[in-house]
């Protein structure tokens, strides 16, 4: 193994430090902010570009703050789930932006937008309203960042009250032979949000998506009551990815009468199926099959307004959105994932269609994740 002193000059489009090595070479160091000066080693065998493993600090970043988690950490056996609380939540705000405007410049899509500042969650702790835990039968945690190793843990500090609450709870019932994993799994997983208890728990299986913080929720929602109420109710509407109808009970709210939510089958269309919104028609389909823009476009053959929040993949299948919905006079976007963001967003400038705004919101602090709620209408 090598040595050699660096400063970190930026942030990866993963969040990793980013070091020059003085013969040229590029390496990512988990566990560093820019600024930070310190010792790294490297294998004989590391390429140009390549993880290398922090020693050292020799002069920490200025901003660099206390990680009030005892569990958090960067190596094997500890919780890699908030990787930038070694950093004051400004600069992680200032390089979440720069994180977007990057993805943006990459794919020629900035020209014609402004990005504004992160909007910051009002909570930095107590702010998630969801989990997913790993457990052997014995303990509770989470898995280490960058690999698949487990990491026990007795408290969570990013956890709300409530969720906090059940999660001792569960602790208490340990160890548990019936949670122990099978069929050559290293763990079993449980999928916790603050509305379960702890007699309705279910191993091994996911519950319906909720956005993870509350309260940055309640913004997005706001959101999109502002942009349609700016159109005729009317308006046949397209909610595509809408899961159990978080922003679908928006719509109907705001008095629109020709929704087509689309899903895809589970636990999440059956949430839906069981809320019964005015004017909402469901529409089950699997994005990722072919034809499923023909298959919209019949079941919505005028649709005038698109709105959509896919999973991290993006809108993978796009072209049909651009063949058979000829009627849209306006896209919401919203996007979890930048780097697929923008790579749809280059593609629908292609297409004939112009971003008019995006707005950044914080909803997950101490990780590299940026929100994005964006415009797009017809050039």
């Amino acid at each position: 193994m090598l040595t050699f002193v660096a400063t970190v000059r930026d942030l990866s489009h993963k969040g990793l430090g980013v070091v020059d090595h003085p013969d040229g070479r590029t390496f990512f160091v988990r566990g560093t902010w820019p600024g930070d000066e310190a010792e790294f080693e490297i294998s004989l065998a590391s390429r140009k570009y390549d993880e290398a493993r922090l020693v050292r600090l020799v002069v920490p970043s200025k901003d660099r703050t206390e990680v009030i988690c005892a569990h958090r950490g960067y190596l094997p056996g500890q919780c890699g789930g908030c990787p930038w609380m070694l950093a004051d939540y400004h600069s992680q705000l200032h390089f979440k932006r720069k994180r977007l405007v990057h993805a943006l410049e990459k794919r020629r899509v900035s020209s014609s937008v402004t990005v504004p500042n992160v909007m910051p969650s009002p909570k930095v702790l107590g702010y998630r309203n969801r989990v997913q835990l790993k457990t052997d039968g014995s303990r509770l945690g989470y898995v280490s960042e960058g690999s698949s190793v487990f990491a026990p843990v007795d408290d969570c500090v990013i956890m709300n009250e409530t969720l906090r609450g059940l999660f001792h709870d569960l602790r208490s019932t340990l160890p548990r032979d019936d949670w122990s994993p099978t069929g050559g799994h290293r763990w079993s997983f449980l999928d916790l949000d603050d509305e379960s208890t702890l007699e309705k728990i279910v191993l091994n299986k996911r519950r319906p998506f909720r956005q993870g913080n509350s309260e940055q929720n309640d913004v997005m929602r706001r959101w999109i009551r502002e942009k349609f109420s700016a159109l005729p109710a009317h308006f046949p509407v397209i909610d595509l990815f809408c899961g159990s109808g978080n922003f679908t009970e928006v719509l109907s709210e705001l008095g629109f009468t020709n929704i087509l939510a689309v899903e895809v089958q589970g636990t999440a269309l059956e949430a839906l199926t069981q809320a019964r919104f005015p004017g909402v028609r469901i529409l089950p389909l699997d994005m990722t099959k072919k034809g499923v823009w023909a298959t919209i476009a019949r079941s919505q053959p005028h649709a005038k307004a698109l709105l959509l929040d896919p999973p991290r993949e993006g809108l993978e299948k796009r072209r049909g959105l651009f063949k058979y919905l000829d009627n849209l006079e306006v896209i919401y976007y919203i996007s979890c994932e930048i780097d697929t963001f923008s790579r749809d967003a280059a593609d629908f400038l292609k297409h004939g269609w112009q971003l008019q705004e995006v707005t950044p919101i914080d909803l997950f602090p101490h990780t590299p994740h940026v929100e994005v709620l964006s415009v797009f209408t017809r050039r």
